[in-house]
């Protein structure tokens, strides 16, 4: 990811899915992350927008209880979005992979 101070946390974002690049669809604050097995890998506490740019790179991945761990979601790895609930595309083992976010 690019240097944190090249980007700004935002508690909500538009973006433009990988398999749907005609319609953007807004992420925000408090919306259920879930793995491609269904099970909830925690809850989108904010997005990632690139300095100058107005669509979301990464989602931050919160998890309950809250802690100061967040990890990075990539945009890409979003399968689809109903409703409040944002589906990944990545495994539940996967995603305690992602980066963390390290704030500066």
């Amino acid at each position: 990811m690019d240097s944190v101070q090249q980007n700004r946390i935002m508690v909500n974002g538009r973006v433009f899915l990988p398999h749907n690049n005609t319609r953007s669809v807004e992420i925000h604050r408090g919306m259920a992350i879930f793995a491609n097995t269904g099970v909830e890998a925690g809850f989108s506490a904010g997005v990632i927008v690139p300095q100058g740019g107005d669509e979301a790179a990464y989602i931050l991945l919160g998890r309950l209880p809250v802690t100061s761990e967040y990890r990075l979601i990539p945009i890409e790895s979003i399968d689809h979005i109903d409703g409040e609930n944002i589906h990944l595309n990545v495994h539940c083992d996967e995603i305690l992979k992602l980066h963390l976010h390290q704030p500066a």
